[in-house]
Protein backbone atom coordinates (compact mmCIF):
# COMPACT_ATOMS: atom_id res chain seq x y z
CA UNK A 1 0.00 0.00 0.00
CA UNK A 2 3.03 2.34 0.79
CA UNK A 3 4.69 1.95 -3.12
CA UNK A 4 4.17 4.98 -4.90
CA UNK A 5 3.98 2.78 -7.87
CA UNK A 6 0.32 1.80 -7.16
CA UNK A 7 -2.72 3.18 -7.15
CA UNK A 8 -5.79 1.93 -5.27
CA UNK A 9 -9.12 3.64 -5.97
CA UNK A 10 -12.94 2.76 -4.32
CA UNK A 11 -16.14 3.86 -5.04
CA UNK A 12 -18.46 3.68 -1.93
CA UNK A 13 -22.08 4.05 -1.06
CA UNK A 14 -22.98 4.55 2.40
CA UNK A 15 -19.65 3.50 3.72
CA UNK A 16 -19.56 0.47 1.59
CA UNK A 17 -17.47 -0.04 -1.23
CA UNK A 18 -19.09 -1.24 -4.08
CA UNK A 19 -16.04 -1.19 -6.23
CA UNK A 20 -11.98 -1.10 -6.77
CA UNK A 21 -9.43 -0.66 -9.07
CA UNK A 22 -5.78 -0.94 -8.87
CA UNK A 23 -3.39 0.32 -10.87
CA UNK A 24 0.42 0.11 -11.59
CA UNK A 25 2.26 3.08 -12.89
CA UNK A 26 5.02 2.18 -14.31
CA UNK A 27 7.54 5.75 -13.45
CA UNK A 28 10.36 4.83 -16.16
CA UNK A 29 7.69 4.39 -19.26
CA UNK A 30 4.75 6.42 -20.36
CA UNK A 31 2.01 3.82 -19.80
CA UNK A 32 0.42 2.63 -16.60
CA UNK A 33 -1.63 -0.91 -15.70
CA UNK A 34 -4.90 -1.77 -14.33
CA UNK A 35 -4.21 -4.59 -12.93
CA UNK A 36 -7.97 -5.00 -11.35
CA UNK A 37 -11.20 -3.30 -11.30
CA UNK A 38 -14.14 -4.79 -10.07
CA UNK A 39 -17.64 -3.52 -9.44
CA UNK A 40 -20.72 -5.69 -7.19
CA UNK A 41 -22.55 -7.42 -8.92
CA UNK A 42 -25.44 -6.14 -7.52
CA UNK A 43 -24.06 -2.29 -8.55
CA UNK A 44 -23.07 -2.89 -12.09
CA UNK A 45 -25.10 -1.37 -14.48
CA UNK A 46 -25.19 1.70 -13.38
CA UNK A 47 -22.88 3.54 -14.63
CA UNK A 48 -20.17 2.76 -11.57
CA UNK A 49 -16.95 1.38 -13.64
CA UNK A 50 -17.43 4.31 -16.21
CA UNK A 51 -16.84 6.58 -13.06
CA UNK A 52 -14.30 4.48 -11.94
CA UNK A 53 -12.48 4.24 -14.95
CA UNK A 54 -13.10 7.94 -15.56
CA UNK A 55 -11.25 9.42 -12.53
CA UNK A 56 -8.65 7.12 -12.73
CA UNK A 57 -7.38 8.06 -16.11
CA UNK A 58 -7.92 11.84 -14.89
CA UNK A 59 -5.54 11.30 -12.20
CA UNK A 60 -2.41 13.03 -12.29
CA UNK A 61 -0.22 9.97 -12.10
CA UNK A 62 -2.31 8.46 -14.89
CA UNK A 63 -3.41 10.89 -17.03
CA UNK A 64 -1.64 11.58 -21.04
CA UNK A 65 -0.02 7.82 -20.41
CA UNK A 66 -1.29 4.99 -22.05
CA UNK A 67 -3.25 2.95 -19.83
CA UNK A 68 -2.95 -0.72 -20.49
CA UNK A 69 -5.54 -3.32 -19.97
CA UNK A 70 -5.30 -6.75 -19.31
CA UNK A 71 -8.61 -8.83 -20.61
CA UNK A 72 -9.56 -12.46 -21.17
CA UNK A 73 -9.65 -12.57 -24.65
CA UNK A 74 -13.24 -12.88 -26.35
CA UNK A 75 -11.53 -14.97 -29.42
CA UNK A 76 -11.37 -18.51 -27.82
CA UNK A 77 -14.68 -21.07 -27.19
CA UNK A 78 -14.81 -20.81 -23.43
CA UNK A 79 -17.62 -21.36 -21.03
CA UNK A 80 -17.47 -17.96 -20.16
CA UNK A 81 -17.12 -16.31 -23.21
CA UNK A 82 -20.39 -14.19 -22.86
CA UNK A 83 -18.50 -12.28 -20.13
CA UNK A 84 -15.68 -11.97 -21.91
CA UNK A 85 -16.88 -10.26 -24.43
CA UNK A 86 -19.20 -8.32 -22.09
CA UNK A 87 -15.94 -7.00 -20.47
CA UNK A 88 -14.33 -6.29 -23.42
CA UNK A 89 -17.19 -4.28 -25.25
CA UNK A 90 -16.83 -2.39 -21.53
CA UNK A 91 -13.95 -1.14 -22.22
CA UNK A 92 -14.18 -0.36 -25.87
CA UNK A 93 -17.32 1.57 -24.76
CA UNK A 94 -14.83 3.78 -22.70
CA UNK A 95 -12.02 4.37 -25.85
CA UNK A 96 -10.08 1.19 -25.13
CA UNK A 97 -8.27 -0.53 -28.81
CA UNK A 98 -6.92 -3.49 -28.99
CA UNK A 99 -3.26 -3.80 -30.20
CA UNK A 100 -4.22 -5.41 -33.37
CA UNK A 101 -2.56 -9.21 -34.27
CA UNK A 102 -0.87 -9.02 -30.30
CA UNK A 103 -1.45 -12.15 -28.74
CA UNK A 104 -1.06 -11.11 -25.27
CA UNK A 105 0.82 -14.08 -23.31
CA UNK A 106 0.40 -13.17 -19.32
CA UNK A 107 2.98 -14.93 -17.44
CA UNK A 108 1.76 -17.72 -15.05
CA UNK A 109 1.61 -16.27 -11.47
CA UNK A 110 -0.25 -19.19 -9.64
CA UNK A 111 -0.27 -23.15 -10.12
CA UNK A 112 -2.85 -22.37 -12.58
CA UNK A 113 -2.18 -21.49 -16.34
CA UNK A 114 -3.60 -17.93 -17.15
CA UNK A 115 -6.51 -17.62 -19.24
CA UNK A 116 -5.78 -16.30 -22.74
CA UNK A 117 -5.76 -12.64 -22.89
CA UNK A 118 -6.25 -9.68 -24.94
CA UNK A 119 -4.40 -6.10 -24.34
CA UNK A 120 -5.91 -2.90 -24.60
CA UNK A 121 -4.81 0.56 -24.45
CA UNK A 122 -6.47 3.97 -23.45
CA UNK A 123 -5.40 7.21 -23.60
CA UNK A 124 -7.16 10.56 -24.13
CA UNK A 125 -5.69 11.33 -27.51
CA UNK A 126 -5.20 7.92 -29.11
CA UNK A 127 -2.97 7.42 -32.39
CA UNK A 128 -4.28 4.58 -35.34
CA UNK A 129 -0.89 2.60 -34.29
CA UNK A 130 2.04 2.25 -32.19
CA UNK A 131 5.66 1.28 -33.00
CA UNK A 132 6.41 -2.51 -31.90
CA UNK A 133 9.46 -1.16 -30.54
CA UNK A 134 7.17 1.11 -28.19
CA UNK A 135 5.03 -1.76 -27.36
CA UNK A 136 8.18 -3.83 -26.56
CA UNK A 137 8.74 -1.60 -23.86
CA UNK A 138 5.15 -1.51 -22.43
CA UNK A 139 5.42 -5.15 -22.14
CA UNK A 140 8.74 -5.44 -20.91
CA UNK A 141 7.09 -2.80 -18.15
CA UNK A 142 4.41 -5.42 -17.35
CA UNK A 143 6.88 -8.60 -17.10
CA UNK A 144 9.04 -6.57 -14.97
CA UNK A 145 6.77 -4.20 -12.68
CA UNK A 146 3.58 -6.27 -12.07
CA UNK A 147 4.87 -10.17 -12.54
CA UNK A 148 8.78 -9.70 -11.19
CA UNK A 149 9.62 -11.39 -14.77
CA UNK A 150 12.63 -10.07 -16.58
CA UNK A 151 12.77 -7.48 -19.36
CA UNK A 152 14.40 -10.10 -21.30
CA UNK A 153 11.75 -12.73 -20.89
CA UNK A 154 11.28 -14.54 -24.55
CA UNK A 155 7.69 -14.47 -24.22
CA UNK A 156 8.11 -11.11 -25.09
CA UNK A 157 9.36 -11.60 -28.20
CA UNK A 158 7.46 -14.35 -29.42
CA UNK A 159 4.54 -11.97 -29.14
CA UNK A 160 6.29 -9.27 -31.13
CA UNK A 161 7.61 -11.50 -33.54
CA UNK A 162 5.45 -11.67 -36.45
CA UNK A 163 4.34 -8.41 -36.11
CA UNK A 164 4.75 -5.28 -38.63
CA UNK A 165 6.93 -1.99 -36.83
CA UNK A 166 3.59 0.11 -36.94
CA UNK A 167 0.84 -1.73 -35.03
CA UNK A 168 -2.77 -0.78 -35.43
CA UNK A 169 -5.31 -0.27 -32.91
CA UNK A 170 -8.47 -1.45 -33.69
Amino acid sequence: LRSPDYLFYTVSYDSTAVGFSIVLSFFESDACLLEYMAIDQEWRGRGIGHLLFSEIVRHKEVFGRYFLVEVDSDKAETPDKCDRIRRKAFYRTLGCKEIEGLRYIMPQVTTTSPPEMDLLVYRHELPESIERSHVRKWLQSCYVGAYGMSADDPRIEKMLKNLPVNLHLI
